[in-house]
């Protein structure tokens, strides 16, 4: 019922409302009305969103969706936010993915880019396996390991 509710949310003017839409149908694992909403939705919040909705159903619609739309992309032109958010959504639906591109965010020297990352790995792991992007990359080396160790022991 509640997603009954939260797709025709999806097209509300309101990018708070939509972003909230969004969520829902990510956490019914329903994937149509986000597959409609990513091509049209471009306010910043609504397709963040949208993306870690997607990831999160898990379904191969959402995989495919996921990564032609991130294959159509420039990454110079997405957020740092959304390229870390596109990554994760990806990992989720697609179990075969490999950590490679997203530990490389993780290492990133861009502060833009390895913030992100880190809420991520928080996100995934439940910690940021003391991930600190304010340390130079050759003294991080030890956390990137433990988080690889731990990205790569979730189910998926």
């Amino acid at each position: 019922l509640a997603v009954l509710a939260a797709g025709p949310l999806l097209d509300d003017p309101s990018p708070p409302v939509a972003a909230r839409a969004a969520q829902v149908c990510g956490a019914a694992q329903v994937c149509d009305p986000l597959v409609n909403a990513l091509p049209v939705r471009a306010e910043p919040e609504v397709r963040l969103a949208v993306v870690d909705a997607l990831g999160r159903t898990g379904l191969p619609a959402a995989r495919e969706l996921l990564a032609s739309w991130a294959d159509e992309q420039d990454p110079a032109n997405l957020a740092p936010d959304l390229r870390v958010a596109l990554e994760v959504a990806r990992l989720r639906a697609d179990p075969s993915r490999g950590l490679e591109t997203f530990l490389d965010m993780l290492a990133s020297e861009d502060p833009g880019l390895a913030y992100p990352a880190v809420e991520r790995l928080v996100d995934l792991t439940g910690s940021d396996q003391g991930v600190d992007p304010g340390r130079p990359v050759a003294e991080r080396q030890e956390a990137l390991a433990r988080a690889r160790d731990e990205l790569a022991a979730l189910p998926r």
